[in-house]
């Protein structure tokens, strides 16, 4: 996909051949967004493969230029990938402009993908990383960015407390190494560090020593059975329980079907939670930051209400007059 930044309408854009042999892509306003600018003396004539390759070549069969050499984020049958390309991934499912993981072969011939952005760059494989962000909270509505927390620490340590997330880790920026610091001495390095946002620390039990990584920035991270060590996100006293109830409950999922995913997780936790039938179900669903600012009744009935209007089933969902209906009911029968 050529101008992928600045893609051209898909009406009335045209890709020509030119009498000079150059290839180029106009917009809809006739202006030329896009060349090769190939020259050749002798006939030259396109062709477009089977395997999708776009191949320029003169009548002596030499390629001028095919579009194989200049891969997108997506590798075609027969397409190389040479230490001379790169496959750069879309913004996300539905915007295909530059991403921000590039799969290359490195200086080593190794093949590895990065992830890139204008601020920071990482190695993201040979190692499984990236696969749990707990904060929640998502860049300018752009899941491409991964996830952000919604909170601001304090510069006082006292009002910071740590969550553990077991055998996860987070690859790289670590601001030192310290090692054989006991626990508490790690915690208290990390809390007296205002660009801390968590540490990882491991416990060797064969030799009795550990290791203790303040993190600055927390990128590359996965969660793995077979990792020997956990790590303490650094997280606002006051907003703690809020955070942790929703983590014990159900975990967010950063792609670019998050959003859903997670949506689906909290109608099952809800679900769940209403039909323990417990008579304090509705306060175990709210937020504890809204405290006794809310009517019990009402809202139970608008979570019983919501919960039917996400049924799998949909001849089982009421429809809006329903919906309408049944709300001025419970605000009569309330009265």
């Amino acid at each position: 996909m050529s101008n992928r930044d600045q893609p051209v309408n898909g009406k009335r854009s045209k890709l020509s051949l030119l009498k000079n042999s150059n290839l180029i892509l106009t917009d809809a306003g006739k202006f030329t967004v896009w060349a090769r600018n190939t020259f050749s003396l002798s006939f030259v004539q396109s062709f477009l493969f089977s395997t999708g390759n776009l191949v320029l070549c003169n009548m002596e069969g030499v390629i001028l230029w095919e579009s194989f050499d200049f891969s997108t984020n997506t590798l075609l049958p027969h397409q190389l990938l040479t230490r001379n390309t790169k496959l750069v991934s879309s913004r996300s499912q539905t915007n295909y402009s530059y991403g921000f993981y590039e799969l290359i072969f490195d200086n080593d011939n190794l093949l590895r993908l990065l992830f890139n952005d204008p601020d920071v760059s990482s190695t993201f494989w040979p190692d499984p990383w990236l696969e749990m962000f707990l904060p929640s909270g998502v860049q300018d509505d752009d899941w491409g960015y991964g996830c952000e927390p919604e909170f601001d620490l304090s510069c006082n340590k006292n009002e910071s407390i740590f969550q553990l997330l077991s055998t996860v880790e987070f690859h790289g920026y670590d601001f030192g190494f310290f090692p054989n610091y006991t626990f508490d001495q790690c915690t208290n390095l990390c809390l007296e560090a205002f660009n801390c946002k968590a540490f990882q620390y491991t416990y060797h039990e064969d030799t009795g020593s550990s290791n203790c990584y303040p993190k600055t920035l927390l990128l590359n991270g996965y969660c793995s059975s077979d990792f020997k060590g956990d790590i303490y996100l650094k997280l606002p006293k006051n907003k703690y329980n809020s955070y942790i109830n929703h983590a014990e409950e159900y975990s967010l999922v950063c792609s670019n079907e998050g959003v859903e995913i997670e949506h689906q997780r909290l109608v099952t936790w809800v679900r769940e939670k209403k039909n323990r039938e417990v008579a304090n179900w509705i306060e175990d669903i709210i937020d504890p930051t809204v405290e006794d600012r809310y009517d019990m009744v009402k809202m139970k009935i608008l979570v019983e209400m919501a919960l039917q209007c996400v049924e799998e089933d949909k001849d089982a969902r009421p429809n809006m007059s329903q919906v309408v209906e049944m709300l001025l009911y419970s605000k009569n029968d309330h009265h």
